[in-house]
């Protein structure tokens, strides 16, 4: 009677820490026939939250979007009311769709959007801009497939979600449409983080093309005090880790209880020694790094006043037939128009640095150093260099001087029909969308992709993953890899790729206003991998026309020691 009375107090006192001093609380919906002009809030979050509510409130969506709703209360049931039927049609919510949201303390609710049949996240709803509706309609079978695909091949962290059933007891299935997307890259061991931060090792097993979590889940079952219809939401991190909600199946509301699980079974002593389970608890930060966090949150979770965003821009959706390797991050940028997304980007950028250049935000994660393997160059390779080693102190010349020969310098010219300006923000917000903390996103300029051939890169990205000083580079672009000179400039703390970079361009057709991201991926034979994606304003490629041009006009001269001319006819020669 005394052990059952206790957990009584226990369980009073977890609810009222949760709901009273907890910065984040989460609910889920499920959308009935009457969703479209109103939706009503679990019963148990309007009790507790009601007091604080105010009459006017803010959706944000998937995208980022933000739309303005209007609370109503009935019969101590508060409601989404004016604005949100306007959200409903953005999103092209559907009966059984069901929502998780999660509420900030104050006026803003952020969102994401589930699919009741295939219990995964609806890629289609990180491409909704506001009033404008989503850009893949039910009938845009092109687009919500382009939208699918570039959900579960390009973004970093994907959410599923699993109702507990009669069985789950020994072990969890996984949805099938996150098998089938992820299974290739699921490691046989993974680490399940509960709400309180305390994570369990588990193992995954696949059986007829299903994925199911068994060894260990059943202590992680135990530790939670799981029950029959509970509700689990899951963010995976794209490697091992995934982070789990967990919502009582009758309030539709998070389960208080998990954010004070600090033990995993009987391995206490082992959590202490650093073995076992590791208890990482966050005290009263139930952000559990958010439902969404942004891409390579960090471990800023780790307090309350530290909370994640949820993925965060507003993506008009033109997707190309063929997308880029690399992880999105579900970014966690603010909502704008694509002409201050862009002025922000260009602001974010060192000052020498190209206006057309746009930095991605640093990260505290360091680049992996990739085990050294034999190197098979499929791309074309540039020319020996025999300056490796120096560094160059004159890049900044070498970078507007093309290389000529009998007075010409040898130029490109596009074929590609005329594009629009649509098209080109259009390009730009899509590849933003894939674009992770550690991306550097480039817009091609005719000096990148027609002439001189000289990508420069801003300093805080410099600093942030590459050593100030020249050195050679392996840009990485699917199965082909093309050797390139990064030059550093010591005196005005820049550089950029000027060697090898030409190859990469004609190699792979750019074009003016194409976006590219440059993302660090580790070491090969001590030089850094860029993994390169390439993002198109014109899907179909039309091959660039070689000319030359009169070069220099007699009269300018520029001496140039002979040492420093051998070098640089070398690298713009690579």
């Amino acid at each position: 009677m005394g052990g059952e009375q206790n957990i009584n107090i226990k369980s009073s006192w977890e609810q009222d820490i949760y709901w009273n001093h907890f910065q984040f609380n989460h609910f889920v919906q499920f959308l009935t026939k009457d969703f479209h002009q109103r939706l009503a809030l679990p019963q148990t979050f309007s009790h507790n939250v009601k007091k604080k509510l105010p009459q006017d409130v803010s959706l944000k969506g998937p995208s980022g979007a933000v739309w303005n709703i209007m609370l109503t209360t009935r019969d101590d049931i508060v409601y989404f009311a004016d604005g949100w039927q306007q959200f409903a049609k953005d999103h092209a919510l559907k009966e059984n769709d069901f929502l998780v949201f999660k509420y900030n303390g104050e006026s803003v609710f952020e969102v994401l959007v589930f699919d009741r049949e295939s219990l995964c996240e609806k890629a289609t709803s990180y491409f909704v801009g506001k009033y404008k509706g989503c850009c893949c309609k039910e009938k845009d079978t092109n687009n919500i497939s382009n939208a699918e695909n570039i959900y579960w091949t390009h973004f970093q962290f994907v959410h599923f979600t699993q109702f507990l059933h009669k069985d789950y007891h020994q072990q969890l299935e996984l949805p099938k449409t996150f098998s089938d997307n992820v299974k290739k890259k699921l490691p046989e061991n993974v680490t399940l983080k509960g709400p309180s931060g305390v994570m369990w090792d588990i193992g995954l097993t696949t059986r007829d093309g299903m994925a199911y979590f068994t060894n260990g889940w059943q202590q992680f079952v135990k530790d939670h005090s799981l029950k029959e219809n509970d509700f689990l939401v899951f963010k995976y991190n794209g490697e091992s880790l995934f982070e789990v909600l967990i919502f009582d199946g009758e309030s539709f509301c998070e389960k208080a209880g998990p954010y004070f699980v600090r033990k995993c079974g009987q391995a206490a002593a082992q959590t202490e020694q650093g073995g076992g389970c590791s208890s990482k608890r966050r005290e009263t930060d139930n952000s559990v790094e958010e439902v969404n966090t942004p891409s390579n949150g960090g471990d800023e979770g780790d307090s309350p006043e530290k909370s994640a965003h949820l993925n965060g821009i507003q993506v008009p959706f033109v997707a190309p037939s063929n997308t880029p390797n690399g992880k999105t991050s579900n970014a966690g940028v603010e909502s704008s128009g694509p002409e201050q997304e862009m002025e922000d980007a260009v602001n974010e950028t060192d000052p020498t640095a190209d206006p057309s250049q746009t930095n991605g935000k640093r990260v505290r994660k360091s680049v992996y150093a990739a085990t050294p393997v034999q190197i098979k160059r499929r791309g074309r390779p540039p020319k020996p260099s025999n300056s490796q080693g120096r560094a160059l102190n004159w890049v900044a010349d070498a970078e507007h001087s093309p290389k000529c020969r009998s007075g010409t310098c040898e130029l490109y010219t596009s074929n590609r029909r005329p594009v629009t300006q649509n098209e080109i923000e259009n390009t730009l917000l899509l590849a933003q969308a894939a674009c992770t903390n550690e991306c550097l996103l480039v817009t091609m300029r005719p000096s990148h992709v027609y002439k001189r051939f000289y990508v420069s890169f801003p300093n805080k990205w410099i600093l942030s993953y590459i050593s100030p000083s020249s050195q050679e580079v392996i840009l990485r672009m699917g199965e082909g890899e093309w050797i390139a000179k990064y030059c550093y400039h010591n005196i005005r703390n820049n550089g950029g790729l000027t060697g090898g970079w030409k190859y990469f361009a004609l190699d792979n057709n750019l074009e003016e206003f194409d976006v590219c991201l440059f993302k660090p991926s580790g070491h090969l034979m001590d030089r850094l991998i860029i993994e390169m994606s390439i993002f198109r304003v014109v899907e179909e490629i039309t091959p660039l026309t070689a000319m030359s041009s009169p070069g220099r006009k007699r009269g300018v001269k520029r001496r140039v020691t002979s040492s420093v001319q051998t070098e640089l006819e070398s690298i713009e020669g690579a």
